[in-house]
């Protein structure tokens, strides 16, 4: 994990000169999860091929990390509005994928999931409020609501933990 967050920041660093770059790491059930997401630059994954080896040299070298100890790796970008890199290694012997189900139902009103759907693509409050016009307020009201509901202390920890229970997808 260390190896794909140096890469993917030093990607982001060197490539798509964001103002803004998040790392964390969720620590869940079935195994560790890296979210690495940033506001810079961004590029087309579809002009280069799949999304989880596109054609960079970088993004290569981050997705054969996380397969070499039975990983999963994925990208997404956006011209102008930056990337999301995910990497998962489960732990121990359990092969188990960080996105099946492993419990109830999200316990989340449908303005939640709407919220935790933004938390997975990394925008902040401001962005929330803006996408679902409402205002920063109210966005932080529902982000705290998912927090809480997911007993989560923060917003990578409730991220994971919903791509985790398969209540959010990537």
């Amino acid at each position: 994990m260390l190896r794909i967050a140096r890469e993917a920041l030093t990607n982001a660093a060197v490539h798509a000169a964001p103002s803004l770059f998040r790392l964390g790491l969720v620590y869940g059930r079935a195994g560790l999860t890296l979210l690495a997401l940033d506001d810079g630059r961004g590029f087309d994954l579809a002009s280069g091929g799949r999304a989880d080896v596109a054609t960079g040299s970088g993004l290569r070298r981050m997705a054969e990390e996380a397969r070499s100890v039975r990983g999963t790796f994925s990208a997404e970008s956006v011209p102008g509005w930056g990337t999301v890199i995910r990497a998962h290694v489960p732990y121990g012997e359990r092969p188990a994928p960080p996105d099946r189900a492993t419990g109830p139902a999200a316990p989340l009103t449908p303005r939640e999931r709407e919220v935790l759907g933004l938390l997975v693509q990394g925008l902040t409050d401001q962005q929330i409020a803006d996408a679902l016009a409402i205002s920063v307020r109210t966005a932080e009201k529902h982000v705290g609501g998912v927090l809480h509901k997911l007993d989560a202390r923060n917003r990578t920890e409730a991220v994971g933990r919903a791509l985790e229970r398969g209540w959010a997808r990537r």
